[in-house]
């Protein structure tokens, strides 16, 4: 199954927010890279509130944005570390 792409502009704010809600139990993990240190620390908040695991690609501090692993949990974080050495 196909999720349509969101679309950010004005008015559609809400829109987007719902499908965000609808889908986002789906999501195990995401990995970013070029990402600046606003961009993560909000959503870093949030995932490990909820228990799960933000580090940079190297397993280091994701605080301060750049390449960055979002997991829901450490075997999924690990398998993800895993696949990325050396990249």
């Amino acid at each position: 199954m196909s999720t349509p792409p969101i679309q950010w502009y004005p008015g559609h704010i809400a829109k987007a927010e719902q499908q965000l809600k609808r889908h986002l139990d789906k999501v195990d993990l995401v990995i970013e890279a070029g990402l600046n240190p606003y961009d993560i620390q909000a959503p870093q908040a949030v995932v490990e509130a909820a228990g799960g695991i933000v580090t940079s690609w190297d397993g280091g501090p994701a605080h301060m944005g750049g390449r960055v692993i979002a997991a829901a949990n450490r075997d999924i974080h690990a398998e993800a570390l895993a696949i990325l050495q050396g990249v």
